[in-house]
């Protein structure tokens, strides 16, 4: 198996080159503009934190490729290995090779396309709320009035949804999540529907000025009128998993905030 190496900071370095020792068939890439290249081998382990999986999640997904994770971040969500991890906890669970796969969003947005494994977020450019008109499978749903929407995956339920009060999806749940972002209204909560679903969010006043945040970068800044169309991808980002692991496990480890430290 031909893997690639990649990090995206100098406190990832180390540990990336002390693994890449350990094995044959590898090379190290670091830099948003060489991953491309990660279309010339068969999996990626990536040393990073949630960041550094979403910046490789859509590269890996158009060519295929599964991901591995050594954290070396902050929560690590998505990191399927802690920080402290050996070159033969890697090696263990590639020999296991159980896969899972995490659906990802498309949104559509002025000719364009972008891809996101956790969320998209429609939000404004300034300290006003700004005016969104939400339509699913073009019937009209709400009109927001609030510092942004977020529409996320099941694995961008536990990120930016949930600080937002929207509800964690399990992975198994084929569903996106529509949450506004402090809506100056009594009546809009979070909305979980079907992915077959087709998300309209439109802008209704010219005057607003809106950013578009794919996986926590800003993908484009657009006027208040402007359609976003989003739906499920095509791709899948595959990850290798631990056949020790489950989701309560890693929700009670990770995001643990109640104090509950065993069953």
């Amino acid at each position: 198996m031909k893997i690639a190496f990649y990090y995206r900071n100098t406190d990832a370095e180390r540990k990336c080159k002390e693994f890449s020792k350990h094995f044959d068939s590898c090379k190290i890439i670091t830099g948003v503009d060489n991953l491309d290249d990660l279309k010339n081998f068969d999996a990626v382990m990536v040393f990073g934190g949630d960041g550094t999986v979403l910046e490789v999640a859509p590269y890996a997904a158009k060519y295929g490729l599964p991901v591995l994770c050594i954290n070396q971040g902050n929560l690590g969500f998505l990191s399927e290995l802690k920080d402290n991890a050996t070159p033969d906890d890697a090696k263990a669970i590639l020999s296991q090779n159980k896969i899972s796969e995490k659906m990802m969003i498309s949104v559509k947005l002025k000719g364009r396309e972008f891809l996101a494994l956790n969320d998209v977020v429609l939000k404004s450019d300034i300290s006003k709320p700004v005016y969104i008109t939400a339509r699913i499978n073009d019937e009209f749903f709400d009109e927001y009035r609030a510092d942004g929407i977020i529409v996320c995956t099941p694995t961008g339920s536990t990120a930016y949804s949930l600080s937002a009060g929207g509800p964690i999806i399990s992975p198994d749940v084929d569903a996106f999540s529509i949450i506004p972002v402090c809506p100056h209204s009594l009546h809009s909560r979070p909305l979980v529907v079907p992915s077959e679903d087709r998300i309209t969010l439109s802008g209704i006043r010219g005057e607003d000025k809106i950013s578009v945040i794919v996986d926590g970068k800003c993908a484009a800044e657009i006027e208040g009128t402007a359609v976003a169309e989003i739906s499920k991808s095509k791709y899948k980002v595959k990850f290798f998993t631990d056949v020790q692991n489950c989701f309560l496990k890693k929700l009670r480890e990770k995001m643990n905030r109640w104090g509950v430290t065993k069953d």
